[in-house]
């Protein structure tokens, strides 16, 4: 960890661009922070944001959460797949407990997690965090057997270093993919330090798959319709007034 780094109120965590892009609309003042594809910002109540897009996987993303300076609260915030039927593309999901998974989608091991007070038209419940992208309808099924609604690869890892660290810790999901929704193969087009598609790439794996197509298409407008209203969501969350509130109560609470 970097000492010379000023403390922060929220440590703030994405994996994708477009999900950058999204929390970055919510802050104020942005700018570049000393990491790789890290930002400062203002939150609603005046308090500090640092945000980092680590990524994907929880390699990824304890490396990252272990780098930032110290922290008031640390925030997962992003996509995720829907587990169950009744979760659509666009619905917010705010984690009450983060479960670990295993390759064969058997839970390891659960974390609670703080709800923020805000009303950000989010469904309450479990997240589930997967080492790998659960693409079929059958995985997905697997894993909502530990009572998850939606899985993500990395709230395991942040919600574990923030634990280490005493703070609390919060996860946003949006529902990228629905339970029914299978993922097209795309092989190595993922750029897995960015999350974006590689168009050559994502073309060479495709071609002998031209039924992927359609798939792929859908999973573009998807991607719009969850950008959006995690755009929503978010500018609610961190322009609430209850920051500095939550980060001093909790700093009170480790000195008693």
């Amino acid at each position: 960890m970097n000492r010379n780094v000023a403390a922060v109120d929220v440590a703030a965590f994405t994996a994708l661009g477009w999900e950058t892009r999204a929390v970055l609309g919510a802050l104020a003042g942005v700018e570049p922070a000393d990491g790789t594809r890290q930002w400062r910002g203002r939150l609603g109540d005046g308090g500090s944001c640092l945000l980092t897009q680590v990524g994907v996987g929880s390699e990824r993303a304890a490396a990252a959460a272990q780098a930032v300076p110290p922290a008031g609260c640390f925030l997962s915030l992003g996509c995720g797949g829907g587990l169950v039927p009744w979760m659509r593309t666009g619905d917010i999901v705010v984690a009450t407990e983060v479960v670990s998974l295993d390759r064969a989608c058997r839970p390891e091991a659960r974390r609670s997690a703080w709800v923020p007070a805000a009303d950000i038209g989010a469904q309450p419940g479990a997240i589930a965090s997967s080492p790998t992208v659960l693409v079929s309808t059958a995985e997905k099924t697997a894993a909502a057997g530990c009572d998850a609604v939606l899985v993500d690869m990395e709230s395991w890892a942040l919600a574990t270093e923030a634990a280490r660290r005493n703070v609390p810790f919060a996860a946003v999901r949006v529902v990228l993919d629905a339970h029914a929704d299978e993922l097209p193969f795309l092989g190595e087009a993922i750029d897995p330090d960015t999350g974006e598609i590689v168009m050559r790439a994502a073309a060479r794996a495709l071609l002998p798959r031209p039924w992927s197509w359609p798939a792929v298409l859908r999973v573009a407008r998807q991607q719009w319709e969850a950008e959006r209203r995690l755009g929503e969501a978010i500018g609610t969350l961190l322009r609430s007034t209850t920051w500095r509130a939550t980060a001093d109560r909790r700093a009170g609470d480790r000195r008693s």
